[in-house]
């Protein structure tokens, strides 16, 4: 339910668009005319062992960086043997998270809301 500050606050400034993980992370500001297009082929890279993900990339060779063991596996494989291959691409549904400000009675304050 909307409080009265909620409904009757107006936006000020500039508002910025982000794409958000599906775990909640922001990946990184989009322009306002992306905001329609949330789906994203990305380097997935994962834990090779457990298969946690550890981040969302463009670049393979940042994905392929990134994998490793995640802390709880290599707890359990202090040294491990054989290279596995932890990432992979695959098209991710983002959220959309909108960030700015909005004013209510003179007195300006931050808002962020999250879609999707």
């Amino acid at each position: 339910m909307f409080s009265q500050v909620e409904s009757k606050s107006i936006d000020i400034g500039e508002k910025k668009y982000y794409l958000v993980t599906p775990e909640g992370l922001i990946f990184h500001e989009i322009p306002f005319e992306e905001i329609h297009n949330l789906t994203r082929e990305v380097w997935v890279s994962s834990c090779p062992c457990c298969g946690g993900i550890q981040g969302y990339y463009y670049s393979k060779n940042e994905a392929k960086q990134i994998s490793k063991f995640c802390v709880q596996c290599s707890c359990i494989h202090l040294f491990p043997v054989k290279r596995y291959k932890g990432y992979y691409k695959q098209n991710v549904n983002f959220r959309l998270l909108t960030k700015g400000y909005k004013e209510y009675r003179g007195i300006k304050y931050p808002y962020m809301d999250i879609h999707g």
